[in-house]
């Protein structure tokens, strides 16, 4: 299957990894796919990487939920307005062979620690919630030697509601797209460590 709009940004994280984000969508989808490539330009430990949205429609109030009738918790994160209905969802489509986990957040805009999102602590409000919270989704990459890369994909959904959102798996290779559009936004957070200087690495 091909993609008729797409976007791509890279950003360089004090000079130690190189992020890749490329995004591909087809009109009247609801969902957008998005690639994710982590490259070490240093030796890197422990490195994880999260996702978090904020998912307000017409009010700050969501019914919040990880899983549903077909994907499973640490798969996917989504939320339905109490105003319109309206949902969104953030939904792990190949993790690349690293560990992944979502989570529902007590804070509603900001970027959360990817350490804690995979871990579960600090402000993780378990399965199911209703408020203005955010939905994150986080990969373990672990131990990244200098040139090596990461990829992993995932998707930000919709549908008539949370059990309609329905993503089909993984088919190999994304194809190059058509012709390109704007990036959609989104906040991202990154934690890793250099083997020599033990430094903490954050991106935003």
């Amino acid at each position: 299957m091909g993609y008729a709009n797409a976007a791509t940004w890279s950003g360089v994280l004090s000079g130690f990894l190189e992020v890749t984000n490329s995004y591909f969508f087809n009109p009247g989808d609801e969902r957008v796919l998005v690639v994710t490539t982590l490259t070490a330009l240093s030796d890197l430990t422990n490195l994880a990487f999260a996702r978090s949205v904020d998912p307000d429609s017409g009010t700050t109030t969501s019914e919040n939920q990880r899983g549903n009738s077909t994907l499973g918790i640490d798969d996917f994160v989504g939320s339905e307005s109490v105003a319109n209905g309206r949902t969104l969802a953030l939904v792990n489509i190949d993790n690349g062979g690293y560990e992944n986990t979502t989570a529902i957040w007590n804070t509603c805009c900001s970027n959360n620690n990817p350490y804690n999102i995979l871990g579960h602590t600090g402000g993780d409000l378990g399965l199911t919630s209703t408020g203005d919270h955010s939905l994150n989704l986080a990969y373990r990459i672990g131990d990244l030697s200098a040139g090596s890369s990461a990829t992993f994909k995932y998707a930000y959904a919709a549908g008539l509601g949370l059990d309609d959102i329905v993503i089909p798996p993984p088919s190999g290779a994304v194809p190059e797209p058509a012709t390109w559009a704007m990036m959609i936004g989104g906040f991202a957070l990154i934690g890793g460590t250099l083997r020599r200087r033990r430094t903490t690495l954050s991106f935003a």
